[in-house]
């Protein structure tokens, strides 16, 4: 806002000076002119940084301006059809994406309250209704950034900072649903604990969390058994033709496990992922890798000989021309034991997605074939209509 007024205020008062000689003002004209003190306004900003950050390198405390964004309220939407050849009689039977039926449903339901109270203290407060069920707590944390050094505390229930792909806000996965290999390798994506993370660069953060390892439901820690996770997220290049973020983490301790039945184990969890963006020919490609070792007499689903492994590639192409349209293509695999022969799930998936007003209103395809699986999957294809508000 004060660099609004900022702008607006040298601007009317440029035009006035041009408007008292009687000169006529051409759109042209005023579009550069904006331009310029714009351009000039950010200049006194970055300046401005720059003393806030000799100061803090002097020892003093630079007092947090207030801000007025205290609330704010937003939400999302998402209607979800599926369509498989999976035999639900009988049971719990899912599909793929975890689903118990065919047809039409309201896959996601959420609200977000958030805000800043000043430069230092952030929230949010974020709940669900997915697919018509009971209302539950998915986010609840604080933030708090330090002014003397580039650390901020994360301290709350919260996503766990492991999987990078988990880390992507989900009105903007491309798919559906997450690679198979992070939806059974990955922790529970929510947890109470604390996280710290350091940022010595601008391309560069360092992160830290101790974690309850119970999962979001659990709000006690009865056994005093923690998730312990370090984790090194960089972005090297960052120019007008590529962009490249790579993302490492490791999680030790106790915490949930997908593949051990929603159940906690002692986990030795290392999770690599990468993505490239090759802007000139509309390109984005993405990897991962993940390897858990755990203590195999926590895993209690099945008898584990060896350990558990999995990864994934993706590629997400804008069509020239159409660039609100995306093709997209997936392979992932799963190995729940890898000293076991022919017990891999393997998946290949194509698709698509629509931006209708870029992610506010967007619009998902997607067809996993089913290339081997120890389980009885089958073939899914799904279609999906976002709306965020």
């Amino acid at each position: 806002m004060r660099k609004f007024l900022a702008v607006s205020t040298v601007f009317m008062l440029s035009l006035g000076s041009v408007a008292a000689f009687g000169q006529e003002v051409s759109n042209d004209e005023v579009l550069e002119k904006l331009q310029q003190l714009e351009q000039k306004v950010a200049e006194l900003e970055k300046e401005n940084e720059s003393l806030r950050s000799l100061v803090r390198k002097s020892g003093y405390t630079v007092m947090p301006r207030k801000r007025t964004e205290k609330l704010q309220v937003d939400g999302r939407i998402l209607l979800r059809w599926d369509q498989t050849n999976f035999d639900y009689e009988g049971g719990n039977n899912k599909n793929i994406y975890g689903e118990k039926a065919n047809g039409l449903v309201a896959r996601k339901v959420r609200f977000r309250f958030h805000g800043n109270l000043n430069d230092n203290i952030g929230y949010m407060i974020h709940v669900r209704a997915d697919r018509g069920e009971t209302v539950e707590l998915w986010d609840a944390f604080i933030d708090y950034k330090f002014d003397a050094v580039p650390l901020k505390l994360r301290m709350g229930q919260q996503k766990i900072p492991v999987s990078m792909s988990y880390l992507k806000p989900g009105p903007k996965i491309i798919f559906p649903e997450r690679p198979i290999a992070v939806r059974k390798m990955g922790s529970h994506n929510r947890d109470l604990g604390i996280r710290a993370i350091f940022s010595p660069m601008k391309k560069l953060k360092l992160e830290a969390a101790v974690m309850d390892g119970e999962g979001f439901s659990t709000l006690r820690n009865d056994d005093k058994k923690y998730s312990y996770i370090l984790a090194v997220d960089s972005t090297p290049i960052n120019s007008s033709d590529f962009k490249w973020r790579i993302r490492a983490a490791y999680e030790g301790g106790y915490g949930w496990a997908a593949y051990n039945d929603k159940k906690v184990a002692k986990r030795n969890l290392f999770d690599l992922e990468t993505k490239l963006d090759i802007k000139p020919v509309n390109l984005a490609l993405e990897a991962g890798y993940l390897h858990d070792n755990p203590n195999k007499s926590t895993v209690t689903k099945y008898a584990l000989k060896g350990n558990v492994a999995g990864y994934y590639l993706q590629a997400d192409y804008a069509v020239p021309g159409l660039q609100k349209l995306h093709l997209i293509g997936r392979y992932s695999e799963f190995d729940k034991d890898t000293d076991v022969s022919n017990n891999e799930e393997k998946y290949a998936s194509a698709g698509f997605y629509y931006l209708l007003n870029g992610w506010q209103a967007a619009i998902r395809g997607a067809y996993v074939h089913v290339i081997d699986t120890a389980s009885n999957q089958k073939d899914l294809i799904s279609a999906e209509f976002q709306l965020l508000f």
